[in-house]
């Protein structure tokens, strides 16, 4: 008690001192606090602003699709073309402009934009109609190139385009739409995914993520059924009574009306023209060689392989069916006019198919360069049932393609004219794909005539995708 008695001796008045310096200590704080509460203040009227912006925006959105669904009187815009919406009364205080795009296959775009004193919030959207009568949604056969349950890849130097040209539209269904190095798209892309772009590589047109699934049910279910009609209807052939053991010979040109049952090989051979008027059943092989013009006008059977070489015309007037592969070298141009099935592969080289016949094989699809054919009528429609469809070599390639349960594969400079449909779909090195846009018109591929992303008659809304930007 001494101790502190002489410590704190004479001391009196240090109360003072403590007191002001505990006032300065809370005036340091107070400063700074205050300011950080006007600061957060005038964050929430920002933001605040913000969101009136945002409602007001979406109600544009909201009046335009009101007048895409209902209003008939509305003209819609054609593709490549926009309209203004009217929005004369102010919402939220904020200005409103609306404008309604036709984007083509990816439906229309829709531009809402809110602006106020302090900034301006625009939303975007695609709209896609299901039209009720009179017109359709997009279809899978209006794209150049589309996945049905994964993505479009594009690397190297690929390019997709489309006669006319700015129609050479991609869309990957289920997945995403990559590319890489320079690869060009002349078109829309869409992705129920996402869109990544590397290097120097672009798209031309509009760029659509997070797109609305395509239903792809009923294509897949016509295309299924039309498997399974054809392996039906090719085999269904009333073969000759009168069998010939070992091999069938036919090595000068003519017309064969009694071709018997043949046990083992039918080989065709030489040069001229041989027509052979009634039904062809061959326990193993047809093998053709030389330049020899060849007109099958009934229908063709075979045990095994189907083996074709040389050049010279060759014409499928009525059914093929192929027991195990369909294989071709050289030049030879064939026209199907009928079913063709292949239970196992088909390999084209050189040769071409023509006559916009289907032809189907229950493996892979294998093709090399052949031709372009001017007429869009007679690109063949090709269906790998269980199998991956490639494409390789440097000279085109006319083909409608289509492999529900595999992928699609371009290497090197191949060119297809046509389109590719896939689970998947690759394109690599310098391979290009030119759509002609009159393929989505054709009654013979499922799904029956496409859209060209056109729409009449009493709509409604079969998919929406937004995005939002403040600034």
């Amino acid at each position: 008690m001494k101790m502190l008695k002489r410590i704190f001796k004479g001391e009196s008045g240090m109360a003072l001192p403590l007191a002001l310096v505990l006032l300065l200590v809370g005036a340091l704080f107070v400063v700074p606090a205050l300011s950080l509460l006007s600061t957060t203040l005038n964050a929430n009227q920002v933001v605040d602003q913000s969101d009136l912006e945002l409602y007001a925006a979406d109600a544009g959105i909201e009046k335009a699709i009101w007048h895409l669904e209902n209003d008939e009187d509305f003209d819609l815009p054609e593709e490549g073309s926009e309209v203004e919406v009217d929005f004369e009364e102010t919402l939220n205080s904020k200005n409103v402009s609306v404008t309604i795009e036709n984007a083509g296959d990816l439906g229309y775009k829709i531009i809402s934009e809110a602006s106020g004193q302090d900034g301006n919030t625009t939303v975007t959207a695609y709209v896609v109609l299901a039209s009720e009568e009179g017109g359709a949604a997009p279809t899978i056969f209006d794209f150049a190139a589309a996945s049905l349950d994964g993505d479009v890849n594009m690397t190297g130097s690929t390019w997709i385009y489309s006669e006319p040209r700015g129609d050479g539209d991609i869309f990957a269904n289920l997945g995403d739409v990559n590319l890489v190095g320079s690869s060009i798209v002349e078109g829309d892309a869409g992705a129920t995914g996402e869109i990544n772009i590397t290097g120097s590589a672009n798209i031309q047109g509009e760029e659509v993520e997070g797109a609305e699934q395509l239903d792809v049910t009923a294509f897949l279910e016509e295309v299924n059924a039309l498997i399974t009609q054809y392996q039906a209807v090719t085999q269904d052939v009333s073969c000759p009574s009168v069998l010939a053991t070992g091999d069938w010979i036919i090595s000068t040109g003519g017309t064969y009306t009694d071709v018997p049952t043949i046990e083992r090989d039918l080989k065709i051979q030489g040069s001229g023209t041989v027509i052979i008027t009634g039904p062809i059943c061959v326990g193993r092989d047809i093998k053709i060689s030389g330049s020899t013009n060849i007109i099958f006008q009934g229908p063709v059977e075979v045990g095994r392989h189907f083996d074709i070489s040389g050049s010279g015309d060759m014409e499928f007037q009525d059914t093929v069916y192929v027991g195990n592969d369909f294989k071709t070298t050289g030049s030879k141009d064939i026209s199907v006019q009928a079913p063709l099935y292949v239970v196992d592969e088909i390999k084209m080289t050189g040769s071409a198919f023509r006559g916009g016949g289907t032809l189907i094989a229950g493996g892979d699809i294998q093709m090399t360069g052949s031709g372009q054919l001017n007429d869009v009528g007679e690109i063949p429609f090709l269906i790998s049932a269980n199998g991956e469809i490639t494409f390789t070599g440097s000279a085109a390639v006319s083909a409608v393609v289509c492999a529900p349960n595999g992928s699609v594969r371009m290497t090197g400079s191949t060119w297809v004219y046509g389109c590719l449909v896939g689970e998947d779909l690759n394109l690599t090195g310098s391979s290009r794909i030119e759509y002609p846009t009159g393929i989505s018109d054709r009654e013979d591929l499922p799904g029956g005539g496409g859209s060209g992303g056109e729409t009449s008659g009493s709509t409604g809304v079969r998919a929406y995708h937004v995005e939002r930007e403040r600034n």
